[in-house]
């Protein structure tokens, strides 16, 4: 998880990290020293099904991550009334986190060779692209112009 978040730490808001319990940023930096001494993923892609099981992790945290970002996308034009700039940074910072997951799944599902896979495995493997493309598109629409109406979160079947 830790490698999956924007500059290898885990996910937190400015300021949050603080307010964490002493037992829970203890965790966390744990997590991150495991994650940095144990590359999972060159582990998980010496194999078709293992990195089609990874492929899937990664996609449940691209969920759960979209999600997450569609709650912040649907409540940023309230924080834009209120004149809030440092909330569209925050929305910015993770509009780019969510497009390098998305990528993350894209690559990742490049590198299996979807022959060695059964029919049930592969077909989850094209569904998970599908959706990691859509999602991908979708936020580079909203870097490159703000103005762009991202896909509904309906249309991206999470």
């Amino acid at each position: 998880l830790a490698s999956l978040s924007p500059a290898g730490s885990l996910p937190c808001r400015p300021g949050v990290d603080a307010l964490r319990p002493e037992n829970i940023r203890g965790f966390l930096h744990h997590i991150s020293q495991q994650a940095a001494r144990h590359p999972v993923q060159s582990y998980a892609l010496r194999d078709a099904h293992s990195a089609a099981a990874y492929l899937a992790a990664i996609d449940q945290v691209l969920a759960y991550r979209f999600r997450q970002w569609a709650n912040l996308r649907d409540s940023l034009p309230v924080h834009a009334e209120r004149n809030q700039t440092g909330f569209r940074a925050y929305f910015d910072v993770q509009t780019r986190h969510i497009r390098d997951i998305a990528q993350l799944v894209l690559r990742t599902h490049a590198n299996i060779d979807a022959e060695l896979l059964d029919r049930v495995q592969r077909a989850g493997a094209e569904d998970t692209a599908y959706r990691a493309e859509n999602i991908r598109r979708s936020v580079a629409r909203l870097l490159d112009d703000q103005e762009a109406a991202p896909l509904p979160v309906s249309m991206i079947a999470y």
